[in-house]
């Protein structure tokens, strides 16, 4: 199928629209089963995966996952990737496919999030995209624009968060009113969000309080150890941790190889656990 074709199967190419609390009226209803699981996660990643399948479920998607992005310079970075559905690839992999860049449509509602210019609002945008070469075996037509859904939103300054939904195979779109039908579903997500989040602090704040956690749990790790442990607890990735610490990639993975056989841990969530 050619791009043009795929083009006119997609209606609309491009739709968004912006949700407040005071646009949900008593007219909209939720599975009581799925609102219960999702509002007893206790930890963030469990709750995001919960949350992509309660999106997924109201519009029928295929392929999902969720990216956490961190404006740091004035540049949108991805901190973390939860996705589920693309198990095959590493956080790595996913990260560096994902669409962060200014010819994205959804960049320009990420930065204002992260911005705090629409704190309070949550975007819903669809779009036809092209997935990144590499995601193409998760998609059951393989190459091919596809139909996206993005829910957007931000839970602290300077942090935005994207859940996108991709449409089942190139030739088939979602029905008509799948991004409105999503409007009493993105609120209850952001709000359980905000339970379950560590982002009632920023971002400083939050590697600071696990310096300290370290600093009496983990008394083994010289400072930098320290220094790169309560940034991978906090979900940062080791490209955004040596930016900031003005190091080198390979230097952040030896450390964390090293605190991690000093702690006798294997994993990031072994690390969170731990200086939680």
């Amino acid at each position: 199928m050619s791009e043009a074709t795929v083009h006119r199967c997609l209606a609309p190419v491009s739709e968004s629209v912006r949700w407040t609390p005071d646009q949900l009226s008593a007219a909209h209803s939720l599975p009581l089963g799925r609102v219960l699981e999702l509002l007893a996660a206790t930890e963030e990643h469990q709750a995001v995966e919960r949350m992509l399948g309660l999106l997924c479920s109201t519009i029928d998607a295929g392929p999902s996952l969720a990216i956490e992005y961190v404006l740091h310079g004035g540049v949108l970075k991805v901190r973390q990737v939860v996705a589920p559905a693309f198990g095959r690839l590493s956080a790595g992999e996913i990260g560096q496919g994902v669409t962060d860049s200014i010819t994205d449509p959804a960049h320009g509602y990420l930065v204002a999030l992260a911005r705090g210019v629409s704190d309070d609002a949550i975007f819903g945008l669809r779009s036809a995209v092209e997935p990144p070469a590499r995601w193409l075996g998760h998609f059951p037509r393989g190459s091919g624009l596809c139909e996206r859904i993005s829910v957007l939103y931000t839970l602290a300054q300077n942090t935005a968060w994207a859940m996108h939904f991709f449409s089942s195979t190139p030739e088939d779109g979602f029905f008509s009113d799948a991004l409105r039908a999503l409007l009493p579903c993105g609120l209850l997500v952001r709000e359980a969000h905000r339970i379950v989040s560590p982002a009632e602090l920023g971002a400083g704040e939050r590697v600071d309080s696990a310096e300290v956690r370290l600093s009496v749990r983990a008394a083994s790790l010289s400072g930098r150890e320290r220094q790169i442990c309560a940034r991978i607890a906090d979900g940062q990735r080791a490209t955004f941790i040596a930016a900031e610490l003005g190091i080198a990639a390979s230097t952040v993975a030896t450390l964390r190889k090293r605190a991690y056989a000093k702690l006798g841990i294997h994993d990031r969530l072994d690390l969170r656990h731990l200086a939680a």
